[in-house]
């Protein structure tokens, strides 16, 4: 049961800026306009690496929050 989770890469908005490059702002704004999907976890936001990715690739209907459901 346990081997079927599908369990995705979080990252800090710190992190996701290192490894993508962009500002600290920019993704932090992301998550907050909902373009990516984010979670918060106390003060921190937890951005999912997979859909930033998606995301700066140009597949923007698939990471739209708001268009899904």
């Amino acid at each position: 049961m346990l081997q079927n989770l599908n369990i995705p890469q979080m990252l800090t908005i710190n992190e996701a800026a290192q490894i993508t490059g962009l500002a600290k702002y920019h993704i932090r704004q992301l998550a907050l306009n909902n373009k990516i999907k984010s979670v918060r976890a106390g003060k921190k936001i937890l951005i999912n690496l997979a859909k930033l990715i998606d995301y700066l690739n140009g597949d923007t209907n698939k990471n739209d929050i708001q268009n899904k459901e």
